[in-house]
């Protein structure tokens, strides 16, 4: 975590303008209508929240955080829309590539926990 310049990795994925985040429109515009596309037609879709560094997740703009969560919440309640937030789970930097993205191995751990949660939910099913 000392050799991560964690403001630089804040302004650069986390930008804010005039004091609010500079979120995409075009994005949630999109991931919107994707998660009201699949409820519609009956298509199950899973949203997956991945890992962040602890060092990074620490830094994130308190209205990032509000915003993701809110839109989580807001999917949850679409039919056929689970979610999967693992952003908080604790890994070492040995599962990144860098400090935002996971590398192989931490692709396989989160792969193997994410297998796990939709088995749990196909037992209850869905």
């Amino acid at each position: 975590d000392e050799l991560i310049d964690i403001n630089r990795q804040i302004y650069k994925w986390f930008p804010v303008e005039g004091g609010k985040p500079d979120l995409s429109v075009i994005d949630n515009a999109y991931a919107d209508s994707i998660v009201h596309f699949c409820s519609q037609k009956n298509i199950q879709l899973f949203l997956i929240g991945f890992p962040i560094r602890r060092c990074i997740l620490s830094k994130v703009p308190a209205d990032y955080l509000i915003y993701y969560n809110q839109k989580l919440s807001d999917y949850e309640q679409v039919p056929n829309v689970h979610v999967l937030n693992m952003t908080s789970i604790d890994l070492s930097y040995v599962y990144y590539n860098d400090p935002m993205h996971l590398n192989q191995k931490g692709a396989k751990l989160i792969s193997k926990k994410i297998v796990e949660s939709i088995d749990s939910l196909a037992t209850v099913g869905l």
